[in-house]
C-alpha cells in the first residue's frame, strides 16, 4: 500500500507516491533497501542522483521500526 506524503519543495520529492510496509517484515526490507542504496551513494556518488539518496533517506524515515505500546 501507499501512502501520498506531502515533502518540502525544496527537497524536489513533493508529491510523491511514498512505500510504506504494513508489517514489520515490509518494513524491514525496504529500509535494508534503502540503507543499501545510501551505503552505494556514498561510495559511487556518480552512480545516483541527489533527488535517489533524498527519496531513499525518505523511505527509510517512513518506515521506521514500529515501537510496541506498553501494557499496564
Amino acid at each position: 500500500m501507499t501512502n501520498a506524503v506531502k515533502v518540502k519543495e525544496e527537497d524536489c520529492l513533493a508529491d510523491h507516491e511514498i512505500k510504506e510496509g504494513q508489517t514489520n517484515e515490509e518494513r524491514k526490507n525496504y529500509r535494508k533497501t534503502a540503507k543499501r542504496l545510501i551505503k552505494v551513494a556514498k561510495k559511487h556518488p556518480e552512480w545516483y542522483t541527489r533527488e535517489d539518496v533524498q527519496y531513499a533517506k525518505l523511505i527509510k524515515r517512513v518506515n521506521k521500526k514500529i515501537k510496541p505500546e506498553n501494557k499496564g
